[in-house]
């Protein structure tokens, strides 16, 4: 049973069954008895079964368990699972990492599977429609498991975890360490930090319901903020960022420019203080001077 939030499991356990090694992208058969251990379910529902670990190490348990996969027939974006259950468990593709349909199975690629997004925020917004209807068949008391890893693209993170809602309250964040994977045979610049986690996070539906049609949804939202809107933003960052703006130099007068709608000058001004002589002070302690008027950001 699981006793710490961090799971590790470098062999697959003698004698646990549990899908196929071979299928890519499938975890540890000892992860799915840790954690029925620690739930108890006696009804679980695994909508994505992959190549079936869960299901394996649920009979050889003793527990009740409906499987189903796109590869099988089940879509979990536009179907429902058929029965309630008190444990829901699933491990989605993590975006295009592992392509599954044309590819581990089947011949030609199928429009809902999640590998096949053609980018990440589709790939987001298909998968928290899968989750919600996951969570439906969860029974109240009843938990939802969500098995998800990050994706690195051309130096940048896209931490799917953070990014997906989550259904229901939180109950735990489990670490699950990697072993054994294909990545760790490739070989990356010196620069590369490679990824060796997952998560498992696992919510609850209540049992009691003020109002029942109410779900709880947590959800980490990306947007750009303009900082031409913030009063808090430094002096000195205001500068640099004006200097940003106009390609890494510029003169006086623009940057002046780049600064006069700015909150903080306005709330200067209505001080009666100084701005412009706020700015040339900065650009004489924190950048360096081209020639006269013309600035430039310090290496």
């Amino acid at each position: 049973m699981l006793s710490t939030t961090i799971f590790t499991s470098p062999q697959r356990e003698a004698g646990i069954s549990g899908g196929r090694a071979g299928w890519r992208g499938n975890h540890p058969p000892t992860l799915s008895r840790e954690v029925f251990e620690w739930l108890k379910p006696k009804m679980i529902a695994d909508p994505m079964c992959g190549s079936g670990t869960t299901g394996d190490v649920a009979r050889q348990m003793g527990i009740a368990c409906w499987s189903g996969d796109l590869h099988s027939g089940f879509n979990l974006l536009t179907g429902e699972i058929p029965t309630p259950a008190d444990l829901v468990w699933v491990h989605p593709p993590y975006w295009d990492i592992v392509v599954y349909s044309g590819q581990v199975w089947g011949k030609e690629a199928h429009p809902d599977d999640l590998s096949r997004c053609p980018d990440y925020a589709t790939f987001v917004q298909r998968l928290d429609q899968a989750h919600y209807n996951a969570y439906q068949a969860v029974q109240a008391g009843g938990h939802l498991a969500v098995l998800v890893g990050d994706v690195k693209r051309k130096g940048l993170l896209y931490p799917i975890m953070r990014d997906m809602r989550w259904y229901g309250e939180p109950v735990q964040v489990v670490i699950k360490l990697q072993h054994n994977v294909q990545s760790a045979n490739k070989a990356y610049n010196s620069n590369f930090v490679s990824i060796a986690h997952e998560y498992l996070v696992v919510t609850r539906k209540p049992k009691q319901f003020a109002n029942a049609w109410l779900v709880s949804v947590r959800l980490a939202q990306t947007r750009e903020l303009d900082q031409r809107g913030l009063e808090q933003q430094g002096w000195r960052s205001i500068v640099w960022t004006a200097l940003s703006a106009l390609g890494g130099q510029g003169e006086l007068q623009a940057i002046y420019q780049q600064a006069n709608s700015h909150a903080r000058v306005k709330l200067a001004e209505t001080k009666g203080t100084d701005w412009q002589a706020i700015i040339r002070r900065v650009l004489q302690e924190s950048c360096t001077p081209v020639e006269r008027g013309l600035w430039a950001l310090s290496n």
